[in-house]
């Protein structure tokens, strides 16, 4: 019942990323949202890569990265009662 409970909080995070994701295409892909001018605004920007755009270009090997990495921690998570 546990893991039914995390896979829906999961479930139901990934579905909040996506929907904010969304939101800011919509919104901010043409112009940015200014809060304070020339001090504080939101601006779209794009990053194909990892953190600050390291390995760009390379998404085939950070989604096979990211399964081994995954199938590690599920593995070893499995381990623990």
């Amino acid at each position: 019942m546990r893991k039914l409970r995390h896979l829906f909080y999961l479930i139901l995070l990934i579905g909040f990323d996506q929907f904010t994701k969304y939101l800011v295409v919509q919104n901010l892909q043409d112009s940015p949202f200014i809060l304070i001018p020339k001090v504080f605004q939101f601006t779209y920007h794009e990053n194909d890569g990892a953190v600050w755009g390291i390995l760009s270009g390379r998404t085939i090997f950070l989604v096979i990265m990211a399964i081994v990495l995954l199938s590690f921690m599920v593995k070893s998570s499995g381990s623990n009662p």
